[in-house]
């Protein structure tokens, strides 16, 4: 019902001409809301990659503390409401749709410019939270940072994940420009986290920082994580900055590369922990690294045939969960289905997808926005998920498959798990 009322509105999520790109509209509709969005103090998560993951493990920190937390991120995998959460459950239908409702007879009033897609559900969400009551709220940005339609937060923590090409048609072709727009979000005198320890990147955030006269926590130089042991279900790390000794801690958050993300998370709680949210300890930070789960990250959809689902779509993330499956996974018993959106499928990332030793099956959506390989680019081609179902019903039930390069492909893995494993179940 929701998503069928949003619809409506300009949604650049789905490519194309990227338009109105600017705060400016739902800072409006926030006027005329009476500024929810400054009613509860923010934590604000910019970056390419590991976004979503550290957004989950803060709001799973502050939850476990006692506080009631809301947690904004995108996309969403089945349902729009899950975008928006309290207690990391997500939000009920009506109650959104009666917020909706109170916005949109606000823009009859006042007439242009006409919101986007996201500005509305972004306004919709800060307005919950404030009738919710909640104590804090973890917002991760949508695109980039500066020009977001999160970016009219006053956040008391800035987090800028780790940097790679991705949107470069929006956010620049440089690593440089992206960074620029990524530290965007970073607002005057507040803390500022970064998993970026190197080049560039960093560099950006650094000058950003120093010119809003906030305080930077850079990876390697103010704290630091190493991986200690990996295996397929989990990993063991150190975590340890400046006045905190070296604790070794567990998740089951996988690839390894979650790592960085574990340590964003830690040094964020511990900041808010010595300012506004004192109940957030040692147990509580290690408890909820301990059992963490994020829907759709390296999720296990079925486990007897092995089925896993990971949104990585650029090289970075995909060098990291290659990386796992290489060492956790034998190459003849795994075989990764991916699909790809048109602006993702880059020549380094096509690149890279040849050189695996394991077979890829190409799993091509009914996207607008899907890339169509050419005949021989990969094992086998297919737009029919029954093609899929049929392959996996026939191997080795030892086999791992591994579901990959967007979100978009996440329902259709969920469907095919389902039906690969009722046919392995009547076949025994």
């Amino acid at each position: 019902m929701l998503e069928e009322r949003l619809a409506k509105y300009i949604n650049n999520e789905k490519g194309g001409l990227f338009l109105n790109y600017d705060p400016t509209t739902i800072a409006r509709i926030l006027r005329a809301a009476g500024n929810p969005h400054k009613s509860f103090p923010c934590v604000h998560i910019a970056g390419t990659n590991g976004k979503g993951t550290t957004s989950w493990l803060i709001a799973g920190m502050l939850e476990e503390a006692g506080y009631k937390t809301g947690l904004y991120t995108s996309p969403h995998l089945v349902n729009i409401n899950e975008r928006i959460r309290i207690n990391r459950t997500p939000a009920d239908d009506a109650a959104l749709i009666a917020i909706l409702d109170t916005i949109e007879s606000t823009l009859h009033e006042e007439g242009e410019p006409f919101p986007t897609y996201f500005d509305i559900l972004t306004a919709v969400a800060f307005i919950y939270f404030r009738e919710q009551g909640i104590d804090a709220a973890v917002i991760e940005t949508g695109l980039g940072g500066r020009l977001d339609s999160t970016n009219v937060i006053d956040s008391v923590i800035s987090i800028i994940t780790d940097i790679s090409y991705d949107h470069t048609a929006i956010l620049g072709s440089t690593i440089e420009q992206i960074a620029l727009e990524k530290a965007g979000i970073i607002k005057y005198g507040q803390t500022v986290i970064t998993s970026n320890s190197t080049g560039i990147g960093l560099d950006v955030i650094k000058n950003a920082s120093s010119q809003k006269g906030s305080t930077l926590l850079a990876s390697g130089e103010d704290f630091i994580v190493t991986v200690l042991e990996s295996g397929r279900d989990g990993f063991y790390f150190s975590y340890s900055s400046g006045d905190k000794s070296p604790a070794t801690l567990y998740t089951p958050l996988l690839p390894v590369h979650q790592a960085g993300n574990c340590g964003l998370a830690i040094t964020a709680a511990l900041v808010l922990a010595k300012s506004h949210f004192p109940l957030i300890t040692d147990d509580i930070i290690k408890s909820t690294l301990s059992k963490t789960a994020v829907p759709g990250r390296f999720e296990r959809l079925c486990s007897n045939p092995e089925i896993i689902f990971d949104p990585a779509h650029n090289v970075a993330a995909l060098t990291g969960l290659v990386s796992h499956l290489e060492k956790h996974h034998s190459p003849e018993k795994t075989v990764m289905i991916i699909s790809l959106m048109k602006d993702k499928a880059t020549p380094e990332l096509i690149s890279l997808l040849k050189s695996l030793k394991f077979p890829i099956i190409y799993l091509v959506l009914d996207d607008p926005r899907a890339f169509v390989p050419a005949e021989g680019l990969f094992h086998t081609i297919t737009s029919n998920p029954d093609v899929i179902i049929k392959r996996i019903s026939s191997d080795n039930m030892e086999n791992t498959y591994i579901f990959t390069g967007t979100f978009r492909n996440y329902l259709c893995a969920v469907r095919i798990a389902l039906a690969a494993g009722r046919s392995m179940q009547d076949s025994l």
